[in-house]
């Protein structure tokens, strides 16, 4: 069987699979790269969405959606909105964005439209991919991670909908509104607003097991209704299962990047600004080390006190809705944001911490020190 060589060998072509092919293939042209990703950057249609600085939204203006500079979140008995004068909330194409990664890669970049598995490791990763074998000195792995069977997971499905009526207050995010159905777990609803007739609602869950469809359409639907909003057109339905839960190392000398990397906040599912550093950190350590093997996995900073805010609502659903006002009310809403995009400090989470219940959150604390679960 004939065997392919490259330097280096990324397996999928998502976020964070593509933006290092195309950072990489900018800064060095000595290098030959494969990229396995299945799914073409056209059919990828999903909605990414961040807090950016005017700088970010400078570069992902071509690919933005819609910007909001306030958001709410939404309970039975309160509502909380924010505001950023540093921040905006943008969602992005990920399909238009996925695209212009791909025609910027340089020719010494190979697409393969194969699904690929890693087989063994030596001074080489041999990957299987389409009955071929390939090796690669250095290989980066950006697909979505195993799911744990009963790990906390956030899932959901969404409409993107054209309505009858002008949409009112089309200038704030809802990030949360919690005035629906909680009988299967910690549930709320998200909703963009794209434009005065456009409006993206998912329907999302915290929780262990995933639902049938027809369960988060049902709920979509309740929640147009009790606003009045009546669909005129359906555009699209986009849906999504983040890990909320560590992430395995299978192969020691391959590298997790993306969400398999860390690089998703534990409490909340964002992960855009965070594997944008990530794949930064990542190039200037592979170029500072000739292309070697970087020393350590990189995330981002405070990951375990995420690991105790989800052991908080894991144990605690009934008062996740009453958690999260309490945590959004802690900040104003640029350390928010800031919070969010995961570049808190201790400072920060400390503020947060003090708003949580105490012995819940106390509890909490003591069963993850005690896991050893704090890496």
């Amino acid at each position: 069987m004939t065997v392919q060589y490259f330097d280096i060998a990324i397996l999928g072509g998502g976020n964070a699979g593509m933006t290092l092919a195309a950072k990489i293939s900018s800064k060095t042209k000595d290098k030959k790269i494969v990229v396995f990703e299945p799914q073409k950057a056209n059919t990828k249609s999903a909605t990414w969405s961040l807090w950016a600085t005017e700088s970010e939204i400078s570069i992902l203006k071509p690919f933005i959606k819609g910007q909001w500079q306030k958001w709410k979140i939404v309970t039975h008995n309160s509502e909380i909105i924010h505001k950023s004068t540093e921040h905006s909330y943008i969602a992005i194409d990920s399909s238009k964005y996925l695209k212009s990664y791909e025609r910027s890669l340089d020719k010494e970049v190979t697409l393969l439209p194969y699904h690929a598995e890693l087989c063994s490791e030596s001074d080489e990763t041999i990957i299987s991919a389409d009955n071929k074998i390939f090796k690669s000195n250095l290989t980066f792995d950006s697909r979505p991670p195993e799911l744990m069977r009963d790990g906390l997971k956030q899932h959901f499905i969404g409409w993107e909908i054209e309505t009858e009526q002008d949409l009112e207050d089309i200038d704030t995010v809802t990030l949360m509104d919690f005035t629906v159905d909680q009988s299967k777990g910690i549930h709320f609803i998200y909703a963009l607003p794209l434009s005065k007739n456009t409006i993206l609602v998912e329907s999302t869950m915290l929780s262990n097991h995933v639902e049938k469809d027809v369960w988060y359409e049902s709920s979509i639907k309740e929640w147009l209704d009790v606003r009045d909003i009546s669909i005129k057109k359906h555009l699209r339905t986009e849906r999504g299962i983040i890990p909320m839960h560590k992430t395995k190392q299978r192969f020691s000398k391959v590298i997790n990047i993306g969400v398999r990397g860390g690089a998703v906040r534990l409490s909340s599912g964002y992960s855009f600004s965070i594997i944008e550093r990530q794949i930064t950190a990542l190039c200037e350590e592979l170029e500072l080390s000739d292309y070697n093997m970087p020393k350590k996995q990189l995330s981002y900073p405070l990951m375990f006190l995420d690991r105790v805010f989800n052991s908080v609502i894991s144990e605690f659903p009934n008062k996740a809705s009453e958690i999260f006002i309490k945590h959004a009310s802690s900040m104003q809403g640029d350390e928010y944001a800031k919070f969010m995009r995961g570049s808190q400090n201790l400072i920060l989470w400390l503020k947060v911490m003090l708003a949580l219940p105490k012995f819940i959150f106390l509890k909490s604390l003591a069963r993850v020190v005690l896991r050893n679960d704090h890496s």
